[in-house]
Parts: C-alpha cells; structure tokens; sequence
C-alpha cells in the first residue's frame, strides 16, 4: 500500500486553520430568517410550464438514451468554461421571487450554451427555440442585466462542428421580471392542485412528448398557445461574429481532462467504499426517513442562494486529476452541514469531531489551488432565541501534502480496481459503514457488530 494512504479512512488533516466568520455568519443568519424552504420553480420550467407539470407530477427516471444526450451537453456545458476565458463566473446558482435559476456564464452579459445538430441564425432562436429565449430573458430579468448572448454549439457525430452567437438587447427588465413571477405561480398554482387546465398548450405535444406517447398526461392539443409574453417587445439580436471566431479557435484547441480514478472528490474520505459502489451499482442504500434537518438544509440553502448573483458558481480544477468543477461560494470552496447537538459547535471542536468535513474541504482547495475554503453550519438543536446559522473559515497553509493523499489514495483506488484487493483500502469509520449497503462483504467494522 502506498506510504501516502492513511490507515484510516477519517485521519485529522495534516493542517488546518479553523476560525468564526462572523460577518459571513450575520449575513447568512439575516437571509436566513426569511428564507422560504417552499419547492422553488426552475427558470427551465418556466420555458414550458405545462410540459414542466407533467415532469413533476409524473416524476419518471429518465430514459438511457436521453441520460446519455443530457450527459453530453453536461460536457460541453464544462468546455464552455475553459473557452470564455477569465472574469466569467460559471453556472451560477441564485434564487428570485421563488424562482431558482443556473446561469449556464456570467460576465458582462448573461451567457446561456445550448447544443444541437445544425445552427441556428440570429433571427431564428424565436421560432426555433422559443424555450432558450424564455431561458435567456428570464435570466437577465431576474439578475437585472440588459445583454444577453444565446450561444449554439453544433454537436455532430463528427467533425469540430461551429459555433455561432447571437447577442440580445433586453428592455423592460422590471416588466419582465413581473412577468417571471407570473408564470412561476401559475405552475406553482397547477402543482399545488394537481391541475393543469389553466396552463397554455405543451410546445412538444406533437413533437415526440414522452408523457404523450405513454399516456401519462391529459393533454388534447387543443389548449391555448402560450402567448408568451415575456418575449414582448424583445429587438431582433445581432450576430457576434468576432465573439465567434475567437470561442471558436479556443474551442478547437480544447482537450477534455484525462479520465480520473475517481467519480467525486468524496471517493477521497472514503474510498473503500467508492470501490464497492462502482463495484455493485445496484445495491443502495435506504434514504433516511425525513425530519427537521432536511428543512433546515433547505433554509441554509435558500438564504445562501438568496445573496448577491455570483455569490454561488463553480470553478473549473486547475489540476486534470480532478473530477469536474467545485462549487464556490465568493470564489472559495465551501460545504453546508447541519448538525443535531444540544450545544453550539465551537471552532476548536470541528477538527477533532468532524475530520471528514476537514478532508473534504481540504480536497476541494487542493483542486483549486486555493487555501481558503468555508463550512455553513446548522445548530439542530438551536434554542428559539438564538440564531441557528454559523460560518467558518477553514485554512489549508500545506495544500502539497493534502494533494499528494489525494493521489496516493487514487493511486490506491485504480491498483484495486484493478486486482480487487480491496483491504489496501483504508476502512470506513464504524458509524458511517453502519448503514452501507455493502456490508459485511466491504470488510470494514460497523457499528451494527456491537448491536
């Protein structure tokens, strides 16, 4: 076993730094208080809001071959970031009036990437893809910017395919927004009643509609239009073309990371069972019954998404070994924990009582290359008078030998993989293999021998 890969699967970190951010913490338990932990509507349901009923109503998995067409425009989605370039923040996360939105990028103008099999001119995306117009204008609404560009990148079998991008002058962001709002509580309305009948015509009922073909929705094709009247009054775009040639050549010189080890950076704090997972997909593990907690994951969540636009976006890795973007908050990685105590949690105490929430943190700045990463904590069992929001900063001043674990325990991760001895592993901790659903076959102790 590689001399980097600790013996248990929890070690404390190396170094950390672990102090109050008390200004974070004001901020966040002000929001915090308002909060709302009702089902927020996404920007994407508004593009369609009766197609968007039947998905939530329904709620059937998604088929393999529109997974795999999803898990493609994901990738290209990623690309995009390296070929912005920098001072664009990426799939950024807020929430509005109810109304959650992901800002595909965010620099001067609001950024929306969509993908397909031929180009769409300028003047076109109105009649083509009413949808990424709602999409588009809606997003620069709800974050009060007047430009938006609508970027199309061809995905052919083959070939480099084209890029091509329309730039969209949006006035009225006040009527608009309004007009957001609007079609958000009419969904919300339809899903809280079950009905839909006040929800105009489904743009995709003759258009090869899943729920259609299976006979899982009501819909005759005689409902009204949608008239769509938050694309009133919009000027007709204008091509970018020297955005194009530029996106372009860096797009041609793109190369997707090299395959990792890993699926997550949470394959890191506990590998053992990373292995398994991908070993035995199938076995799973029961999902906790509901209880106070998930409403306050929601809140911490809500108030958080409820800052500044740009607050929350995510960061490409500066290192291929890592898999995917990390999730920032103000530019650093950050984590959201509740935890069920009677008394508030101290600085001092987290390292000790908590090493995974450490490590994960740890793992994070390392793929980063910053030092600096925060934890928002829940106090569960918060009295009525107190706030139950805190924030602290963690500090990482040795990120080398934080990224040499990771890659001592990759490294660990491919050679079982590879010839399945799985005990060169480090085990998971007793409390957390108590609910694997691989046990006893993974081999770690479990709270469930002493029972």
């Amino acid at each position: 076993m590689p001399s980097s890969v600790p013996l248990t699967a929890v070690d404390p970190p190396p170094a950390v730094e672990i102090v109050p951010d008390l200004a974070r913490t004001q901020e966040l338990a002000e929001r915090y208080r308002t909060a709302s932990v009702e089902r927020g509507i996404r920007v994407t349901e508004l593009a369609d809001l009766r197609s968007a009923f039947w998905k939530e109503r329904l709620r059937w998995p998604i088929a393999p071959e529109r997974q795999a067409t999803v898990d493609r425009g994901v990738d290209l989605h990623r690309a995009l970031g390296a070929v912005v370039g920098p001072g664009v923040a990426l799939e950024v996360r807020f929430r509005r009036a109810g109304i959650v939105g992901q800002i595909d990028a965010l620099g001067g103008p609001v950024i929306e990437l969509k993908t397909g099999g031929r180009g769409i001119a300028p003047e076109e995306w109105r009649s083509h893809r009413p949808d990424a117009l709602v999409q588009l204008v809606t997003y620069c609404a709800l974050a009060d910017r007047e430009e938006g560009w609508l970027v199309r990148r061809e995905a052919p079998e083959s070939g480099p395919g084209s890029l091509s991008v329309a730039e969209f002058h949006i006035p009225d962001l006040a009527t608009r927004r309004a007009a957001a709002v609007a079609r958000a509580e009419r969904l919300r309305e339809a899903i809280r009643t079950g009905d839909p009948s006040a929800l105009p015509a489904c743009r995709w009922f003759d258009r090869g509609c899943e729920f259609r073909a299976a006979q899982g929705c009501t819909c005759t094709g005689t409902e009204p239009a949608d008239p769509l009247e938050i694309l009133d009054g919009l000027p007709p775009p204008a091509r970018r073309p020297d955005v194009e040639a530029e996106w372009s050549q860096r797009w041609r010189g793109y190369r997707a990371p090299a395959t990792v080890e890993i699926d997550a950076i949470h394959d890191l704090i506990y590998p053992r069972r990373a292995y398994f997972d991908r070993l035995e997909p199938e076995a799973t593990s029961p999902p906790p019954p509901p209880g106070p907690a998930d409403e306050m994951r929601a809140r911490l969540r809500a108030a958080m998404e409820s800052g500044p636009i740009g607050d929350l976006a995510v960061r490409l890795p500066m290192s291929a070994w890592a898999p995917g973007p990390i999730e920032t908050w103000r530019g650093e990685p950050f984590l959201r924990r509740v935890r069920n105590q009677y008394t508030p949690p101290a600085a001092e105490e987290l390292a000790p009582a908590a090493p995974q929430i450490a490590w994960e943190l740890g793992f994070r700045c390392a793929a980063l290359g910053s030092p600096t990463a925060h934890l928002v904590l829940g106090w569960g069992r918060c009295p009525p008078e107190r706030s139950p929001v805190f924030v602290f900063r963690y500090r990482f001043p040795d990120l080398g030998a934080i990224a040499r674990r990771w890659r001592g325990i990759a490294r660990a991760l491919a050679e079982t993989r590879a010839d399945g001895r799985a005990e060169r592993l480090p085990a998971c901790p007793a409390w957390y293999a108590a609910n694997c659903p691989h046990q006893p076959r993974c081999g770690c102790p479990s709270d469930r021998d002493s029972r």
